[in-house]
């Protein structure tokens, strides 16, 4: 059982709760997206008919989230709220990527709950928290670049519903390249996908998301990074000089 009181301030909501005895609190805030207006923070809400959401009545936002959060035992990302209607829509957390709109009807005010720094973009398509660096550098400089920003990486892709939130978050934008962290390796040979975040921290790929006509031999090595107007990874010499895509590994 969990004790759920709330109190706001301006666009954020705080909750605190107690769940098994531990006392807990969860901030939530007015949902926006970056992609749903090319490069533009624009204020949305959930899409009401996908088929993962709760609907109950509520007498304010308050009001929705506390009974989202009984609704969902707690496993809520967000909510829609249309006052005049006092109707009110739960989002649960789950790993796909969420409809939204920038159309309003009837009032409506989302609310979503995320850990996203500001000089970050939160993209609540996919609860991803990234950040494109305007400079250009070599892979191995722009990974320095996002650990010495937050302690964020280059992006790793975890799985295709991510691949699909960075492909339209990455066209609202205007680049050519960027960077991720992933790099082939060549020893003695054998050739292995890494994902490289931080320096001595490497772990295999399992789903590569290379183009149809990679890998190709470079002199200077291989890094992965994104090509505008297309769909997955390609290999480019690790020297070139690029963009890179930062990311921050938020609470789920």
């Amino acid at each position: 059982m969990s004790k759920i009181t709330v109190s706001s301030l301006f666009f954020l909501v705080l909750i605190r709760f107690s769940l098994y005895g531990l006392d807990q609190s969860v901030k939530f805030q007015l949902a926006y997206s970056p992609i749903v207006t090319s490069n533009q923070k624009t204020k949305i809400c959930f899409n009401d008919s996908m088929s993962l959401v709760l609907k109950v009545k509520a007498a304010s936002n308050l009001d929705c989230i506390r009974r989202c959060m009984q609704a969902t035992n707690n496993n809520l990302r967000g909510i829609n709220f249309r006052k005049p209607e006092k109707t009110c829509t739960c989002v649960p957390k789950v790993n796909i990527i969420y409809t939204v709109t920038a159309i309003l009807t009837a009032g409506c005010q989302a609310f979503v709950t995320h850990d996203c720094p500001p000089k970050f973009e939160y993209v609540v398509e996919n609860h991803r928290c990234y950040y494109l660096q305007p400079n250009t550098n070599t892979w191995n400089n722009s990974r320095t670049l996002c650990n010495n920003l937050l302690n964020s990486h280059p992006v790793v892709i975890n799985d295709t519903v991510e691949m699909t939130a960075i492909q339209s978050y990455l066209n609202t934008k205007n680049f050519s390249f960027a960077w991720s962290a992933m790099y082939r390796t060549n020893i003695s040979g054998i050739s292995e996908l890494l994902w490289g975040p931080y320096p001595g921290q490497n772990y295999p790929v399992s789903i590569s998301y290379l183009c149809s006509y990679c890998p190709r031999t470079f002199s200077d090595g291989y890094c992965m990074e994104f090509f505008s107007g297309y769909y997955g990874l390609y290999d480019f010499p690790c020297l070139d000089s690029d963009n890179v895509l930062c990311e921050i590994d938020i609470k789920w």
